[in-house]
């Protein structure tokens, strides 16, 4: 019993650090929103008024998108608001809900792996390539795959913990 409430203390803390991660993911989010606005408008500008476009704004805007997709993903993963079957889920009791929450944030964890490691071998790939552009090296833009499935990974690993120790229900029932 000693050792279930020192996990419960752990995992608490974890939480907490995960939510700080969770935070910093959505304010990156908002700068890189506003970051491809920003540059989308400039290059508007450039293009129709000045008649001379920037060759870089748009391999930067979808290097910026691809890590917005990916910090997206595991904001939603940490708040369990992605795609899933809630009238099927809702039909289990609470601890088939919380056996299914589990199963599916290990599967979550695994495929955070694989892009993980994937996206390391991709990044490494391209490591002396440069963009088309010129302006950029390919490494950095395929590195948002290994970030953004190590925050991936993270939250679900989170997630597991908050179904190991009881705090599953505030995901479940909130939904």
């Amino acid at each position: 019993m000693i050792l279930f409430s020192v996990f419960k203390t752990v995992a608490a803390r974890f939480d907490t650090f995960c939510g700080y991660v969770d935070r910093a993911s959505r304010y990156t989010l908002i700068f890189l929103s506003s970051l491809i606005f920003i540059l989308l408008m400039l290059q508007v500008v450039m293009r129709y008024l000045i008649r001379s476009p920037l060759a870089w704004v748009e391999e930067l805007t979808s290097y910026a998108l691809a890590y917005l997709v990916l910090f997206a993903c595991s904001s939603y993963i940490r708040s369990w608001q992605h795609i899933r079957v809630d009238t099927f889920a809702n039909a289990f009791p609470k601890s088939l809900q919380t056996i299914t929450f589990a199963a599916i944030n290990i599967l979550v964890i695994y495929f955070a792996y694989l892009i993980i490691f994937s996206g390391y071998r991709l990044a490494l790939l391209g490591a002396g390539d440069l963009t088309p552009s010129g302006a950029f090296t390919l490494y950095w833009p395929r590195m948002a795959l290994v970030i953004g499935g190590a925050l991936i990974m993270l939250q679900a690993f989170n997630n597991l913990l908050r179904a190991i120790s009881g705090k599953v229900e505030t995901l479940l029932a909130s939904k």
